[in-house]
């Protein structure tokens, strides 16, 4: 059963039924690349569960490249965060407030068992703004994650993209997960099934050209 939901026997049926073509494919190559590279993460990791509110760790922060070349890494957050109701204001506002200049957050009560998920997403916001301060016009700034993920810090982004534009700088967005599908007998998963249909018309494409 789980073979049948995540294999991809060959690539014809998948070009058929998602409209995808192989020239949609781009080959990517290594080009030379004057500027810095800001590469933005963070993590969530639960420490206490119970009924009424959790404990996790949340890290972010970014490193910076030259090419291949490291030259540093900067913590922008470590620290315990309390998902907790009665609390989540006192955590959220002061940042969106200092480095956003947003009045604060309005949190449903169905939000509230992702708390920890939108604390981390704003910590990896507030650390995308920090490297943007650093940046220089041509730079880029690569976030591991997804952009316009959660409703209400999409006024951040905002904030971000603007900032960006300003400056000159480029941002990119890299996500690894989607729940986006295909498949009309069973729900097939579209960026996995994306991925392996991308290799093997890539290594396709190269055997024709060692062929020529």
């Amino acid at each position: 059963m789980i073979r049948d939901h995540i294999s991809l026997d060959g690539i014809d049926r998948y070009l058929a039924e998602t409209g995808v073509q192989g020239c949609d494919f781009v080959l990517v190559q290594p080009s030379d690349f004057a500027g810095e590279i800001f590469a933005v993460d963070g993590s969530n990791v639960s420490i206490c569960n119970w009924s009424t509110a959790n404990v996790n760790l949340i890290r972010a922060g970014y490193a910076v490249y030259r090419g291949r070349d490291w030259k540093r890494t900067v913590i922008t957050f470590d620290d315990v965060f309390v998902a907790d109701a009665k609390l989540c204001r006192n955590m959220f506002d002061p940042y969106l407030e200092q480095f956003f200049g947003l009045n604060g957050v309005d949190l449903k009560e169905s939000d509230l068992d992702r708390l920890s998920s939108y604390y981390r997403e704003l910590q990896e916001y507030v650390a995308i703004n920090e490297a943007l301060g650093e940046a220089h016009a041509g730079d880029i700034v690569l976030y591991d994650g997804s952009f316009d993920v959660f409703e209400l810090l999409r006024d951040a982004l905002a904030v971000i993209f603007a900032r960006a534009e300003e400056k000159g700088v480029a941002l990119l967005a890299v996500a690894k997960s989607s729940s986006l599908f295909w498949g009309e007998e069973i729900t097939l998963p579209f960026v996995q099934h994306t991925s392996m249909a991308g290799s093997r018309l890539t290594a396709r494409m190269r055997y024709i050209w060692i062929m020529n």
